[in-house]
């Protein structure tokens, strides 16, 4: 019989730095995207960015252990080329002060994520139909199809 995995040691959640969007370390671009909102305060929206996330298909939605909701990626409206369809933008929805409610309906406060470049790559990538998991202090992305939904990623 095999000997049994070494358990991992665990950190202590009030040792973990906060992290400010500018000082994230180098991640590869289609493995994590920016540390959820438990880790940090996300970024401000920039004017030019909506106030809530398009409609879009094929996206993936994540719950944080703070209550918030990220959504990331998916496709946009059919109306839309091909080639553009891919989305790469990175929302966050906190919860409601009061906090969700069977039958509520909060006023949304959607937060856009700016995310940069990494390894001179801009990340993160356009893709629809990928996994994502919050994981401690990252948003971890894997697999889905490309922005012209041609290339498996």
């Amino acid at each position: 019989a095999a000997p049994a995995p070494a358990s991992p040691t665990a950190m202590p959640e009030s040792s973990l730095p906060t992290l400010a969007p500018s000082s994230l370390p180098a991640m590869p671009p289609t493995s994590m995207l920016a540390p959820p909102p438990s880790a940090l305060s996300p970024p401000p929206p920039t004017p030019a960015v909506a106030s809530a996330p398009a409609v879009r298909s094929a996206a993936s939605l994540v719950h944080t252990d703070d209550g918030r909701l990220i959504v990331f990626g998916g496709e946009a409206a059919v109306d839309e080329p091909r080639e553009r369809r891919g989305l790469k933008d990175v929302w966050s929805l906190g919860a409601p002060p009061s906090g969700w409610a069977a039958c509520s309906c909060p006023t949304p406060s959607w937060e856009a994520w700016q995310c940069g470049a990494t390894a001179n790559e801009d990340v993160p990538t356009a893709r629809s139909n990928h996994a994502a998991a919050a994981c401690g202090g990252h948003l971890l992305v894997f697999g889905g199809w490309s922005a012209g939904g041609d290339v498996p990623l």
